[in-house]
């Protein structure tokens, strides 16, 4: 079994006996028994260096990817964006930040899938993360922007921050949602009555 201890305390693992039979012999009225035991052991968690996020980061070695439908596009045209997340690590656990809509991208919940496999001691595995993505305004948007991730590298001893490549070039003309700041404008005020309704 494979653990991820969440705190620093230490973790006990009891001894461990199985019998097993022997020998016999022809009539099988005797047989002879063995034992054997394991040795208790106790592991001794290491406290994580102090970091804002230090209760929610994932620890272990990893890397990023990227896949993209499409590097060139126009506004209002829908973009997936794909970031995989692969290593040596509690790779279920792994959580990327909250991406938030702004006056640029509208973001639709991700298509997430997780896939691990044993290999000796360590369990390997990849968590990837497929946003549908709809731009509203040209010009050359870096993904680093909205995406990131910290977690605590095993192999160097140090916090490290994976962060995307990817560059989107948008074309067409700008499209005004709910989440578009928009400009103020005191010359016109527009006033109607409940009339205007009715």
């Amino acid at each position: 079994a494979t653990f991820y201890p969440l705190n620093a305390k230490a973790i006990v693992l009891p001894s461990v006996s199985l019998r097993l039979m022997k020998d016999a012999n022809a009539d099988k009225t005797k047989a002879s028994f063995i034992s054997f035991s394991s040795k208790s052991v106790t592991i001794q968690p290491k406290e994580l260096p102090a970091h804002p996020l230090k209760q929610q980061i994932s620890v272990g070695i990893f890397s990023m990817k990227e896949n993209i439908s499409q590097t060139n596009s126009q506004t209002g045209k829908s973009i997936d964006y794909q970031i995989q997340i692969s290593g040596d690590g509690n790779i279920s656990e792994i959580r990327l930040p909250d991406t938030k809509n702004d006056s640029i991208f509208d973001f639709f919940q991700p298509d997430i899938n997780t896939t691990t496999s044993p290999q000796g001691n360590k369990i390997i595995g990849t968590k990837s993360y497929t946003f549908h993505i709809i731009p509203k305004q040209a010009g050359n948007f870096a993904m680093a922007k909205y995406f990131q991730w910290i977690y605590f590298n095993t192999q160097t001893g140090k916090y490290d921050t994976l962060v995307p490549k990817a560059t989107i070039r948008i074309s067409g003309k700008t499209i005004n949602t709910v989440d578009t700041p928009t400009p103020r404008d005191n010359s016109v005020s527009i006033v109607c009555r409940l009339s205007c309704f009715s």
